[in-house]
């Protein structure tokens, strides 16, 4: 009786494992889920290793850009690997580090490196949508692998977003659901997750695939997803991180976009600004304000257009000309 009710169960159950392989051989033929991001486990997410001339989306009314990754779905030419003699420098941050919007050629990292000059290369750690809470999880898995001689830290201002859980309380939840290899793996249930148009906010790309973390910024709450607590002990935790590498931590801030950026300073005006001085001197490193490079520019030259929360290839340009100038007047009176 028992073997026959089984065996009921199971042909039941055949048209709906049918259905499910059709529309998962339709979305996967159809190319409707995104390529654009990949599961990272215990960092929620990062982009697509590998990617050649990958097409981005700024917002949905706007252009694309394109992006190209390494094996490690940082974005940059770098690799684990050391080929030359020169020093290694390799910021950190969010979206903006990232170069949300940009082309190769502006990326905040690749404009850092022109302004270092000839025996300096510059490994970007950038990736969108990050907290300082991801930073401290992703420093801890590539510092030991590119080994930098210099680190940047920058500010990432995804900590005040809000949200149901805070990161430390998310991240954990993801690492135990993304252990599930299926899951993840599922065109169909990528693409049924993914948020679709108004579902998160425009400043982040559509997210990575799997529906706890997907909705990840749509999410209502009154949560921060990183408190100026944990931030700072974030920030001590990636100096800590880079030291024992035999790395020189800085951390360094980009003013917060949005119309009136250029024409206010980040410090002392911001209370953001007084807890990044005090988890500088904290975790015994130095602090570089950026905002004031581009104080009173014309917003249209350094504002990203149709994402006004992202920086321009010129902007970029002239605040990574002043971290370079900071950083190398730095490590001069370090010697």
């Amino acid at each position: 009786m028992h073997k026959v009710s089984l065996k009921r169960l199971l042909f039941a159950l055949i048209p709906a494992i049918w259905l499910f392989g059709a529309a998962e051989f339709y979305v996967r033929s159809a190319d409707l889920a995104s390529d654009t991001y990949r599961s990272g486990g215990s960092l929620g997410w990062t982009a697509r290793p590998n990617l050649e001339r990958y097409s981005y989306r700024v917002n949905a009314n706007s252009n694309v850009f394109v992006v190209t990754t390494n094996e490690d779905g940082l974005r940059t030419p770098y690799t684990r690997k050391r080929t030359s003699d020169d020093q290694r420098v390799m910021v950190f941050g969010e979206s903006t580090i990232f170069g949300w919007g940009v082309s190769e050629d502006g990326l905040p990292a690749v404009r850092l490196e022109a302004a270092l000059g000839e025996g300096w290369e510059v490994v970007n750690g950038g990736q969108p949508g990050y907290t300082s809470e991801q930073l401290v999880r992703l420093t801890r898995l590539a510092l030991p692998a590119y080994r930098p001689d210099v680190v940047v830290m920058f500010h990432t201002w995804n900590d005040a977003r809000r949200a149901e859980k805070t990161d430390r309380d998310f991240l954990p939840d993801h690492l135990a659901i993304t252990r599930s290899k299926w899951w993840a793996q599922s065109e169909l249930l990528r693409w049924l997750a993914e948020p679709k148009e108004g579902d998160a906010s425009d400043e982040l790309p559509r997210l990575p695939p799997t529906p706890i973390l997907s909705f990840r910024e749509a999410q209502s709450g009154e949560t921060h997803r990183v408190s100026p607590e944990h931030r700072a002990e974030n920030i001590a935790a990636v100096a800590d991180l880079s030291r024992s590498v035999g790395a020189q931590f800085i951390l360094a801030t980009l003013p917060p976009g949005g119309p009136g950026v250029t024409f206010r300073s980040l410090c002392p005006a911001h209370p953001v600004c007084s807890e990044l001085i005090t988890a500088a001197e904290l975790a015994d490193a130095p602090f570089f304000n950026l905002a004031p490079s581009i104080s009173g520019l014309q917003e249209d030259l350094v504002l990203l257009y149709g994402d006004p929360g992202h920086f321009t290839e010129f902007g970029n340009d002239v605040m990574m000309r002043s971290l370079a100038a900071s950083l190398l007047a730095y490590l001069d009176s370090e010697k």
